[in-house]
């Protein structure tokens, strides 16, 4: 199937989330192997309380971090990508900086995706809470 004839999902999520908690409803709505997933996540830019001319002397040792950076968490939501794959979809990674708004505005237009996902952030409470579940097999 070439890819104008699949359907295009943008997913924003943090790279340390795994695609198995989106899968279940991903695959009630969208045939797998006639869809394509690409998950995205908008990291902040580094930011400075002063300017800082490429002439700085740690210059290019502070962007090879932030690159760095942006490669770990592509490679970490790559993997954390592996059940999408594993269940028939063609899945994209990839790690954008800038504003959430545009980044995911870019994204979507750079698909032509059919349909984007979102949802509230988390509160660090209900983030435990969930972790908890995951490790330990609790529910509520």
């Amino acid at each position: 199937m070439t890819d104008p004839e699949r359907f295009r999902i943008l997913l924003p999520m943090a790279p340390e989330e795994p695609g198995d908690e989106v899968l279940p409803l991903l695959s009630a709505i969208f045939p797998p192997p006639a869809t394509h997933v690409r998950r995205l996540y908008v990291s902040r830019p580094l930011h400075a309380e002063a300017f800082l001319p490429e002439m700085y002397a740690d210059f290019d040792e502070i962007a090879r971090i932030d690159r760095d950076a942006r490669l770990g968490a592509n490679d970490l939501a790559r993997r954390n990508s592996e059940p999408l794959a594993r269940a028939g979809f063609a899945v994209e990674t990839d790690v954008a900086e800038g504003a959430v708004s545009s980044a995911l505005g870019r994204g979507g237009a750079r698909m032509e995706a059919d349909r984007g996902g979102g949802r509230r952030a988390r509160s660090r409470a209900r983030h435990q809470a969930l972790e908890g579940e995951r490790r330990y097999g609790r529910s509520r």
